[in-house]
């Protein structure tokens, strides 16, 4: 007896080796074909997740074509949704979005947002279609370190959150709420997100103050 190939949407909850590979071959023929790099949360997807994520596929004959994998949790969740060239105009951004959207509502969120691109002009021809409104920009930066000129830290320290520390916690909480306030995120759930081990936070403070 064999399995059947998957077809259609699949939700998952991180990915296992195949749809990994199989997720980053899709993101380097985008990369390749339109010149856009995916914003996904690869540390996310591929470890276990310590706190609830989604990450939907969508496989024609066990292939897959497209992703829409949800970030964040509480109130407001992001996707970044994404289709092989060569399977576009078959409706699949649209069945990826409606999941997306079905699995917010589930995990409780009030607001969805979509990672758009502005090179993409199918990208752009779909959220028009679907008469979503801009709300913001994100610019993505790289710096050659090397060319970096040695600055003064003056009094500005950084102090480990520790997990363990209800005080460190409420903290970064508390910061976080200003900073973000429509991704605010309970101490739990904080504490939850730090147990994985490449997820670290730290605190910005000038005379002891933390300031960010």
């Amino acid at each position: 007896m064999t399995d059947t190939p998957p077809t259609g949407i699949v939700i998952r909850s991180g990915l296992d080796a195949p749809a990994a590979a199989q997720t980053r071959a899709l993101a380097a023929e985008i990369f390749r074909t339109d010149g856009i790099e995916l914003k996904l949360d690869w540390d996310g997807m591929l470890q276990q997740p310590a706190h609830p994520r989604s990450d939907i596929l969508f496989y024609e004959a066990g292939q897959l074509v497209g992703i829409a994998p949800l970030d964040g949790d509480g109130a407001e969740l992001e996707v970044t949704a994404a289709v092989l060239p060569s399977y576009r105009r078959r409706g699949i951004f649209r069945s990826l979005l409606s999941a997306a959207t079905d699995e917010a509502i589930r995990r409780g969120a009030t607001s969805l947002l979509l990672v758009s691109y502005r090179d993409s002009p199918s990208g752009a021809a779909a959220t028009a279609a679907l008469g979503l409104r801009y709300l913001s920009s994100e610019h993505h930066m790289e710096a050659d370190t090397s060319t970096l000129p040695a600055l003064n830290p003056g009094n500005l320290t950084l102090i480990p959150v520790n997990p363990d520390n209800n005080d460190s916690l409420a903290e970064l909480a508390r910061l976080r709420s200003e900073t973000f306030p429509e991704n605010q995120k309970s101490i739990a759930a904080l504490r939850s997100e730090m147990s994985a081990p490449n997820v670290r936070y730290f605190l910005a403070a000038i005379d002891a103050e933390p300031i960010g």
